[in-house]
C-alpha cells in the first residue's frame, strides 16, 4: 500500500478548513480561556511574588528613553543641584532631584533628599510616596509602611498607597489583620480599576 502524499493544495486548504463556522467558535473559545487562564496566571504570580505598585508622580523632567535620558538626567540633576545651592529649601527641586535619584537606584541619596524635603513640607503626599518607596526598597519596611499611612490619613482614597500598605504588612511585616484592612479598602473602594481590583481581592485569598 502507497502512503499518501500531502499535496501543496492540502496544506493549503486546512487554514481554510479550520476557518468555517464551527472552526471559527472552537478558535474563539480557545483564545478567550487561553486569555483568561493567563490573566488569573499573572495574578497568582503577583500574590505568590509580592511587590509594590509605584505611582511616581512625574514632574515634567523626565526625558526619553536609554542612554540619551541618562546623558539627560545627569546634566538636569547638575543644574537642580545648582539650583538647591541657591534654596535649600526649595521642595519642588528636592522632589524633582529625589525622584532622579530613584531612577537611578541611588537610594540613599534619595532619601536623603525626600527627607529635606518632608521636612519643610510634612503632609506632602507626593514626597511620601517616593520615600515610602525609597524605604521599602531599601528594606526599611516599617518606615515604608509609616508613610504609606500618612499618605492614605491624607487621602484615604488612594488605593495605591492602601495597596502598598496590604503588600509590606502581608509579606514583609507579618500583620495579616491590618493586610487584610488595606486590601479590602482596594477590592471594595470607589474608582478603583478592575484590574487593581482583582490583584487586591487575589491578595486577600493568601493572607493566612
Amino acid at each position: 500500500m502507497t502512503a499518501k502524499k500531502t499535496t501543496a493544495n492540502d496544506t493549503a486548504s486546512a487554514p481554510q478548513n479550520a476557518q468555517g463556522p464551527g472552526g471559527r467558535q472552537v478558535l474563539l473559545l480557545l483564545m478567550a480561556v487561553g486569555l483568561v487562564a493567563l490573566f488569573a496566571g499573572s495574578l497568582v504570580y503577583r500574590a505568590k511574588h509580592p511587590s509594590l505598585t509605584q505611582h511616581v508622580e512625574h514632574t515634567g523632567s523626565q526625558q526619553g528613553g536609554g542612554q540619551a535620558m541618562s546623558g539627560a538626567s545627569m546634566e538636569m540633576i547638575k543644574a537642580l543641584m545648582a539650583k538647591l545651592e541657591e534654596n535649600p529649601e526649595d521642595v519642588h527641586v528636592l522632589h524633582t532631584l529625589g525622584e532622579q535619584f530613584m531612577r537611578m537606584k541611588a537610594w540613599d541619596r534619595a532619601k536623603a533628599l525626600l527627607e529635606r524635603g518632608l521636612s519643610v513640607e510634612p503632609a506632602n503626599k507626593q514626597i511620601l510616596r517616593l520615600l515610602g518607596l525609597t524605604e521599602f526598597n531599601m528594606e526599611h519596611y516599617a518606615d515604608a509602611a509609616e508613610k504609606f499611612e500618612t499618605v492614605v490619613a491624607l487621602e484615604p482614597g488612594d488605593y495605591i498607597s492602601h495597596y502598598n500598605l496590604g503588600i509590606v504588612y502581608a509579606h514583609f511585616l507579618e500583620k495579616p489583620e491590618k493586610a487584610r484592612e488595606h486590601f479590602e479598602a482596594v477590592a471594595n473602594g470607589d474608582g478603583v480599576p478592575e484590574e487593581s481590583r482583582k490583584e487586591a481581592q487575589e491578595q486577600l485569598k493568601h493572607l493566612h
